[in-house]
């Protein structure tokens, strides 16, 4: 098998970073070179042919304009957990977002979380499609969970056995000015001009239900005042709002640094509503509470993971929940049970076996040229050179960016789970190269 190389970029570092590194790690195992790196960098120079497994197709298509190399784009789907609530308006929003990447002929394969999801996708595109699962929720799976407990405090502060409590409120408490959330910019409406009131409610049903979590988490804080409350807000969310709201509570905590994964390993249960939070936390096999008031029911279009753990429709209900964790009654949260009857996430597939299988598709598809390894060498280094100049005279903001968000301390966590002759070699800012040394 021709082992070209595999290019991982990363979008959303607080939410992709880890899985991709973990997945980097699997494949440089396998004895794959990877090159892990901010997406806005895959389009900068010449790299050498390979197969991308990413989300974003515009630097693909950029790439793909820039050099006659051949490559292969794998679109990793990773928005499957839209894909939930009426079929047509799921279809529209999932695929909607994908179709450029299609169209374009940017993308090869497309991945999806399950076999819905796929059975739309075939209806809707003619390029193949393959069922993987997904892999931010594999990684939370038991079998990955060995040789973390350092990284666990590390990442939570030393913050252990405290209630977590997750909100998915970016609709309303956003990082921009609110009223894009139900303008024609917003990317999402954009799939979904038909049914304009849809937003209206949901925005109004979102501030409605922000109140009651405010409240809740309020009543928590006073009921628990030698426990920590840990908030983590959705990363669309304006942090600032609940560090201002909460000030001055002692014991509550507002927190998004990390992936989800290591605050719900260390927590001793989670509360949510209709979020993926909610899927990654029983597959890590921990009690999840979720609080859905009963004027949310109507507009809820994630009623599936609303199923997970405990549901409960007041405030009470979830402070005796709570109360229930810590004195070690885990009998109504069902851990480890739930079912997907939609098999809409296909939690039983090996997201990382699948992906080597496709990969394994994709290279014999390939056909490899004689590299110029020097002129490889050469093009990274001129970069590398224009970078530190960009740095040095303070032209170019993208380039002043924070390297990849702890990158190495999740790789140097990742790497015990694998050949101890695994590597990273930072190649430049933002980009690193994870393969086994011979």
């Amino acid at each position: 098998m021709n082992k070209i190389n595999i290019y991982i970029p990363i979008e959303d570092e607080l939410r992709e970073t880890y899985s991709k590194i973990y997945l980097a790690c699997f494949l440089a195992d396998k004895g794959y070179k990877v090159y892990v790196m901010k997406n806005y960098l895959l389009p900068k120079f010449k790299w050498e042919e390979g197969i991308i497994l990413g989300k974003n197709h515009l630097h693909v298509s950029a790439l793909s304009k820039k050099t006659r190399k051949n490559y292969s784009f794998v679109l990793i789907e990773e928005e499957g957990a839209d894909a939930i609530g009426d079929l047509e308006r799921r279809i529209n929003k999932v695929f909607g977002r994908v179709n450029h990447a299609v169209s374009e002929n940017a993308a090869t394969i497309i991945t999806q979380w399950g076999k819905w999801q796929a059975k739309a996708a075939e209806t809707f595109f003619k390029i193949s499609v393959k069922i993987t699962g997904s892999l931010y929720i594999e990684v939370c799976k038991e079998k990955y969970n060995r040789n973390f407990k350092e990284l666990n405090n590390f990442i939570t502060k030393g913050y252990d056995d405290y209630i977590l409590i997750n909100t998915r409120f970016a609709l309303i408490n956003c990082n921009y000015a609110p009223h894009v959330s139900v303008a024609n910019k917003n990317p999402d409406f954009a799939y979904d001009k038909a049914n304009p009131d849809y937003w209206r409610n949901l925005t109004s049903n979102q501030m409605l239900l922000l109140g009651s979590f405010i409240t809740l988490i309020q009543k928590i804080g006073d009921e628990f005042k030698n426990k920590t409350i840990v908030l983590r807000p959705h990363p669309g969310e304006n942090i600032d709002f609940y560090k201002e709201l909460f000030k001055d509570y002692k014991n509550i905590v507002v927190e998004n640094e990390g992936f989800v994964l290591f605050w719900i390993r260390n927590a001793r249960c989670i509360i949510t509503n209709g979020c993926t939070t909610s899927l990654q936390a029983e597959v890590a096999h921990k009690p999840v509470i979720n609080y859905v008031p009963t004027y949310n029911v109507a507009m809820s279009d994630f009623s599936l993971f609303d199923d997970i753990g405990s549901r409960v429709n007041s405030i009470d209900g979830v402070i005796r929940d709570i109360h229930k964790t810590y004195n070690n009654d885990f009998t109504n949260f069902n851990i480890g049970l739930w079912q997907d009857k939609e098999e809409t996430f296909s939690l039983r597939l090996n997201f990382f076996e699948k992906i080597l299988d496709i990969i394994f598709e994709e290279s014999n598809k390939i056909k490899a040229t004689d590299n110029n390894l020097k002129n490889s060498y050469f093009n990274i280094k001129l970069y590398e050179l224009k970078l530190k100049i960009k740095q040095l005279l303070k032209i170019d903001k993208k380039f002043k960016d924070n390297d990849l968000q702890n990158f190495s301390v999740y790789y140097e966590g990742i790497r015990k789970n694998f050949k101890d002759n695994l590597r990273a070699n930072k190649i430049f800012e933002n980009c690193y190269c994870i393969e086994t040394e011979k």
